[in-house]
């Protein structure tokens, strides 16, 4: 323990013998020059949170246009297996429609004049119907 508390000794004679450290003497150029990028750093500091609050804000208008886009997408699926099942059952009503039309032509093709129906007012005013009598136009 003696042999430290002589190291000790030592040392700090060793430092009261040296000059003290020279700090630097603040004057007006040092000051101003502190001044300066204490401004800078405040306007830098600044310009970034601007630019954290509008990053922010556009995330929340993301987040809106996102989910915007998923209802639209939605919306446009359903639309769309809505019109290929239209699209199918027409295809499968095709083969009916054609075979009515075979019937009505085969039909009117027996009778003596065309087979059209028509509506006519009579002399009374009501509506009459003959399936085998052309429209008069006139």
């Amino acid at each position: 323990m003696s042999h430290q508390v002589e190291e000790l000794n030592a040392e700090r004679q060793k430092l009261a013998v040296r000059p003290p450290r020279q700090s630097p003497e603040v004057n007006e150029r040092l000051r101003l020059d502190y001044e300066a990028r204490l401004q800078s750093t405040r306007a830098e500091l600044d310009g970034l949170r601007k630019e954290l609050a509008a990053g922010e804000f556009r995330l929340g208008t993301i987040a809106k246009e996102i989910e915007q886009r998923v209802i639209t997408r939605t919306q446009i699926e359903k639309d769309l297996l809505a019109l290929r099942n239209e699209v199918a059952n027409a295809t499968e009503q095709t083969p009916l429609l054609l075979e009515r039309l075979e019937i009505v032509r085969s039909a009117a093709s027996s009778c003596s004049r065309p087979r059209l129906t028509c509506w006519r007012s009579s002399a009374s005013g009501s509506p009459n119907r003959d399936p085998c009598v052309m429209p008069s136009w006139g």
